[in-house]
């Protein structure tokens, strides 16, 4: 019994560090964005800036990635 609970956590651990990287490079790309995209709704004090380079910003990401 205590095999198949070693086995699991081993699992877990195994995949928890495979997605390590990916994790942290999404929360890097979430958290600058965020910066970029409170920057430019600062100067141009309008909100319609930020909802258009955002959504040029996924179509890059579509076409992209």
């Amino acid at each position: 019994m205590g095999s198949k609970y070693n086995y699991i956590f081993t699992l877990c651990i195994y995949k928890g560090l495979f997605e390590f990287p990916y994790i942290l490079s999404s929360s890097i790309t979430a958290f600058a964005l965020g910066i970029i995209f409170g920057f430019v709704y600062k100067k141009s004090n309008s909100l319609w800036s930020v909802i258009i380079i955002h959504s040029l910003y996924n179509l890059l990401v579509s076409l992209f990635y």
